[in-house]
């Protein structure tokens, strides 16, 4: 009877053996993809996974009893193989209406995480308006394209987007010079952007929650494992959960973070996009005025080629501050030449007194006119006439003067031209006063014409 009892017993714990060996051999697998996101998730110089999100789930796969295998693949690959049920379950996804058409999620996030710009150092980013023509890359699939892309088309900004296989690939990029900023979620960028020479930007955006994913339908049972522990270790500062976070960076736990400071993140980037609209309507209300300015100012210069005077301003010593020439064979020097030089220093002695004259004339009584200056020029003596207008000013400022100098050569030499015949006919009338006169002295008639000619 004891030996009965004895077989029995023995038969009873064999059985127990046997069922416990064979819970450990059927110990369900989960295959994980693990891409390269610092510090969330990545491989380490051994190549084992490793990261926030990944020591995480291991602690989960502990107590449940799973055997986690890790597929390393690109980000984008890796979605592809979620998809595809190659692999079971992908850390790291940011929630997003589109995704939740591929994939499933767990209910309470893992992380809470935003997006950042972070640019060269010789690059000026200070607001979305600076992004226009600027080349971004970013993450391949990564949902910051998305909302970087939607935040600028508000504000008409058209940057170049560039996708990258991997961040480290961006960030690498944007350091050699190939990129002038790098998209990221702060995590990465924050811990590595020092390390490729780039700075942080204002230009956050897109905050996002972040959770563990499987493929729409599929494997509802771990993202039910993953969110009851969530959920327990989340009220628990000492928790597993919070010691890594504290491993991997000191983030402080989420008591002391309230949800209702995510709604305040949220709403600082929204007046910070407000912001950015703002200036965006003066900067195009600028525009608007600099582009009526220089209309008018081609206006102008059309208007000031057409005249053919000489167009200069002066001050009270005869300096010249500008010039305006249409016909600079007209000046005395060239122009380069002018500026900077007063007027004794260029013109002839005689002409410089008479400039000199008609600003004084005009600094006296606001305007001065009728002045006329000689001057011999490479292609013959000319003449000019001045016309000087005192410019409006402050009290206190120094006055200048706008000098129109006119090219009335022409006009000269007509009215010289015109004295000379005058002078002619003069003498003509004396010959045939003379004529009359000595009609009947003829033997004096020759000497007369001949006096009166010469005159």
């Amino acid at each position: 009877m004891n030996h009965r009892v004895a077989r029995y017993w023995r038969s009873i714990f064999l059985l127990l053996g046997v069922l416990l060996l064979s819970g450990h051999a059927v110990a369900r697998e989960v295959r994980v993809g693990v891409y390269e996101n610092m510090p969330k998730i990545f491989t380490d110089a051994d190549g084992k996974p490793t990261g926030i999100l990944i020591d995480v789930l291991q602690e989960v796969a502990s107590r449940e009893d799973w055997q986690l295998k890790f597929v390393i693949c690109a980000w984008q690959t890796c979605l592809d193989k979620l998809v595809a049920g190659e692999i079971d379950l992908m850390p790291d996804i940011a929630y997003s209406a589109e995704r939740d058409q591929l994939f499933d999620f767990h209910r309470t996030p893992a992380l809470y995480s935003w997006s950042q710009l972070y640019r060269r150092v010789d690059v000026t980013i200070s607001s979305p308006l600076d992004l226009q023509g600027k080349k971004i890359v970013f993450l391949d699939g990564a949902i910051q394209e998305q909302g970087l892309t939607a935040m600028l088309d508000a504000f008409g900004v058209k940057p170049r987007m560039q996708p990258k296989k991997s961040l480290e690939d961006a960030f690498a990029a944007a350091q050699r010079g190939e990129a002038d900023a790098v998209v990221a979620n702060h995590y990465y960028g924050d811990l590595k952007s020092h390390q490729f020479g780039l700075v942080d930007t204002p230009v956050v955006f897109q905050p996002a929650r972040l959770f563990y994913a499987t493929a729409q339908g599929k494997n509802s049972w771990l993202l039910s494992a993953i969110d009851e522990y969530l959920v327990e270790w989340m009220q628990d500062q000492n928790s597993p959960y919070f010691k890594i976070i504290k491993h991997w960076g000191g983030e402080v736990p989420q008591e002391t973070v309230p949800t209702h400071l995510w709604s305040v993140l949220g709403i600082a980037i929204g007046l910070m996009l407000v912001l950015s609209m703002f200036t965006l309507v003066l900067r195009r209300q600028v525009d608007l005025k600099t582009k009526q300015l220089a209309e008018k100012s081609a206006n102008l210069s059309a208007t000031l080629n057409a005249i053919p005077d000489l167009l200069f301003e002066v001050d009270l010593d005869g300096r010249y501050c500008e010039i305006h020439a249409s016909r600079a064979e007209l000046l005395a020097a060239p122009k380069s030449d002018l500026i900077g030089k007063k007027i004794s220093d260029i013109l002839p002695r005689e002409a410089a007194s008479i400039c000199m004259d008609a600003l004084q004339q005009a600094n006296s009584q606001g305007w001065a006119g009728g002045y006329q200056i000689e001057l011999p020029l490479p292609q013959g003596k000319s003449w000019f006439e001045l016309s000087v207008a005192k410019k409006p000013s402050d009290d206190h400022a120094s006055p200048r003067f706008i000098v129109m100098s006119r090219d009335v050569t022409d006009r000269a030499l007509a009215e010289s031209r015109l004295q000379r015949l005058t002078q002619l006919y003069a003498a003509l009338s004396q010959c045939n006063q003379a004529i009359v006169r000595c009609s009947n002295e003829s033997e004096l008639f020759p000497q007369i014409c001949s006096d009166a000619v010469m005159q």
